[in-house]
């Protein structure tokens, strides 16, 4: 099954929510990541360039607002990687009708599906930008 169709499933959102949610992750996920990581991972999952495309089409991540402050604080309180890295997501998850703790719920039904897909290398790789720290 498409992983947006899981996370939509899973999390009560809609496809399009899921899709843009999972592309502004996967857009993180590439910028932290080197080519061959980032490569890694589309191979085990191609779509996963489809769902970085829909975001930057359908979300503006111009930033402003409380939401980018929340961000802004959650990474200097919790340094770089993990959960500061996805607070940098909060305002563009909102603009989507989610709530912005939703990002943290989207991260284990992602890792999930990569166990199934890529295995142990590609779940490390995304643990990396992905898991608390």
């Amino acid at each position: 099954m498409d992983l947006a169709k899981i996370v939509a499933e899973q999390l009560g959102v809609d496809e399009n929510q899921a899709k843009a949610g999972l592309g502004l992750i996967f857009q993180l996920v590439q910028q932290k990541t080197s080519s061959e990581e980032f490569e890694q991972i589309n191979s085990s999952a191609p779509e996963v360039t489809d769902f970085v495309k829909f975001a930057e089409a359908n979300v503006d991540t111009s930033s402003g607002g409380l939401m980018d402050l929340v961000g802004s604080l959650a990474s200097k309180l919790t340094g770089s990687g993990g959960l500061s890295d996805l607070a940098s997501l909060a305002s563009s998850f909102n603009k989507l009708g989610l709530k912005p703790e939703m990002l943290l719920q989207f991260v284990p039904v992602i890792l999930k599906f990569f166990e199934s897909k890529g295995g142990v290398a590609v779940v490390e790789i995304l643990k990396k930008v992905l898991a608390s720290k």
